[in-house]
């Protein structure tokens, strides 16, 4: 969640644990930082609600959603696109109920 941090707070408030970061930790988290600062405003705001969701579940959630993740991306590619687009219908037809 190293990449969130950086979104979080500029790079002089993240430092609780930064220096604890390898040298490639910390450069990801400030290129995120400078992509973050480049998004329109709407989307920094979406990306801050989206993290802030994520801190506050529970531990055991967030577990599960990374496992999940894991399978997700050891998938071959077109078993990732399959589900994608099973997820992108199921998206665009719960809006139009």
């Amino acid at each position: 969640m190293l990449a969130a941090s950086a979104v979080a707070a500029p790079p002089g408030g993240l430092a609780q644990g930064w220096q604890e970061y390898s040298p490639r930790e910390r450069y990801d988290a400030l290129q995120n930082y400078r992509r973050h600062e480049t998004l329109p405003a709407e989307r920094q705001q979406d990306i801050e609600r989206n993290y802030q969701r994520w801190r506050e579940m529970p531990e055991q959630e967030r577990s599960r959603i990374r496992q999940n993740y894991e399978r997700y991306r050891q998938l071959a590619p077109d078993q990732r696109q399959r589900l994608k687009r099973r997820y992108q219908e199921q998206k665009s037809g719960s809006g139009e109920q």
